[in-house]
């Protein structure tokens, strides 16, 4: 395994190598369910070492199996199921552990968009740390546009880009909030407007639109934001707060 990464990212730096290593075993023992105890069982290492030899053509399958194992697609494995342990972290309030699960995620996968916007999301609501997630939503968005510039209007986008794309709304949106939260009224304002005439049925979009209207003292734009957001969710309270504070 190791050759294989050292031909397939020979040029890494050896910390990155570790590290991906690392992740890989750790990959390994949550999917087999391996424990110290049955890693340090030598009576059982011994009978499947004897095992083994006694059965040459099972052991020259294993090896065939090996040789065809891509790493590409075992370090991408581990991506994702990296990224679904965040998420779960998240549901269950285990806000330090999500946060150094995104930031592991990260580390492995710097020029990955939704790795970074993860990062910026668990920044603004785990810890309120907006600096710290501006960075990662800055350079998510910039992923995007990296994107966007290379995608060619006639040609048919493929599920990787697509799946980019996507992002677009929900990244542009989150910094647009931070920027709103650091008090950066102007950019946070130029930022939703990227996103809002392309997805004017979104609540959370129409609402943070609503939000930085409301603190650059635009009345008119925060009322008619509000009045959207309200539409499409009716229990949005802070769209009611808006239109109760100014719709007099």
């Amino acid at each position: 395994m190791s050759v294989i990464i050292e031909e397939t990212f020979g040029n890494q730096d050896d910390a990155w190598r570790e590290a991906y290593m690392a992740s890989v075993s750790n990959k390994v023992e949550i999917v087999n369910g391996e424990n110290d105890a049955d890693a340090t069982d030598e009576e059982g290492s011994n009978e499947d070492c004897i095992a083994d030899l006694q059965d040459p053509e099972e052991n020259e399958a294993d090896e065939k199996d090996l040789e065809e194992s891509d790493p590409i697609d075992d370090y991408w494995e581990l991506i994702s199921l990296l990224k679904s342990q965040f998420w779960n972290y998240m549901i269950l309030e285990q806000n330090d552990s999500a946060i150094e699960t995104a930031k592991r995620v990260v580390y492995l996968a710097a020029e990955d968009a939704e790795a970074n916007l993860n990062l910026g999301y668990a920044y603004t609501v785990l810890s309120n740390d907006f600096e710290l997630a501006l960075l990662s939503l800055e350079k998510a968005w910039q992923l995007v546009q990296a994107v966007l510039e290379c995608q060619n209007s006639d040609e048919e986008a493929t599920s990787e880009v697509r799946k980019i794309l996507e992002l677009k709304p929900t990244i542009l949106n989150e910094l647009a909030g931070t920027y709103r939260s650091l008090g950066q009224l102007d950019r946070a304002h130029d930022t939703i407007q990227l996103v809002l005439s392309e997805n004017p049925e979104v609540g959370e979009i129409q609402l943070q639109a609503a939000l930085i209207a409301r603190d650059r003292g635009d009345k008119k734009h925060a009322l008619k934001y509000a009045k959207a957001a309200l539409v499409i969710d009716p229990d949005s309270e802070q769209a009611a707060e808006i239109i109760d504070m100014f719709d007099k």
